[in-house]
């Protein structure tokens, strides 16, 4: 009887707990973030706490620091991983690109006022330049719709890309990648990413080293200008 009674009790002081958390919430404005990864939600409530003058605990801004950590680590190994994937070899240097024609931009359908009758586009000089803008547009569309179907591969028919891969292709399979940034990118993969979470922890010296070297190299450039072609967060750069 006297369990029973305790617990009518304490089932009352739960209802009395809610209703008091229920009526604190009537007062309180809710928002709620939808979006993908890496879209700012979590920024925008840190924006809005400094904002309004809620200042961050010392535990939050030992959390700050350790994702800051991890992200460097995590950038440096998505680079590394992508340059294997797109095969790309360290050091690579991609030839520099020619200025494209305005007219091949345009494919070839650029028109000048001499090719209409009286200036309004509906001769046949019009007319013709009108199909072969249409011509161009279906096949854009075309190039569009097969790109897509490669599985995100944009560098099918990109000469930049198909040397980096004959290059790739001459590494010596039983050596593999020699230099500095091999070296590197050997460290960044043994690196554990829990770093920070105690006050005062910070990277080690090799480590920092490490992602320098990898960041300047030439090839690890040039795979991050393809970024678009795998995953890799915002704040890399």
């Amino acid at each position: 009887m006297l369990a029973s009674a305790a617990a009518v009790a304490h089932s009352k002081e739960i209802d009395r707990q809610l209703k008091k958390q229920e009526e604190a919430n009537l007062d309180t404005a809710k928002l709620l973030l939808l979006g993908t990864g890496e879209t700012g939600k979590s920024t925008i409530l840190k924006q809005m706490r400094l904002i309004h003058g809620v200042v961050f605990t010392e535990d939050e801004y030992v959390g700050f620091r350790s994702a800051i950590f991890m992200n460097i680590i995590t950038c440096a190994k998505s680079l590394i991983h992508a340059m294997d994937t797109l095969k790309i070899p360290y050091g690579f240097q991609p030839p520099p690109r020619p200025p494209v024609p305005l007219e091949q931009l345009d494919g070839g359908a650029t028109q000048s006022p001499g090719d209409t009758q009286s200036g309004n586009g509906l001769g046949d000089g019009g007319k013709e330049s009108s199909d072969k803008k249409a011509s161009t547009v279906r096949r854009a569309s075309r190039a569009s719709s097969a790109d897509s179907n490669q599985e995100g591969r944009m560098d099918i028919n990109d000469p930049t890309a198909a040397l980096a891969r004959q290059a790739y292709a001459g590494i010596d399979p039983d050596k593999g990648q020699q230099g500095p940034t091999a070296d590197a990118a050997t460290v960044i993969r043994a690196v554990n990413i829990r770093f920070g979470f105690v006050k005062g922890e910070t990277l080690p010296e090799n480590i920092v080293e490490a992602v320098r070297v990898i960041w300047k190299d030439s090839g690890v450039q040039y795979c991050y200008t393809r970024a678009n072609e795998y995953q890799l967060i915002d704040c890399c750069s």
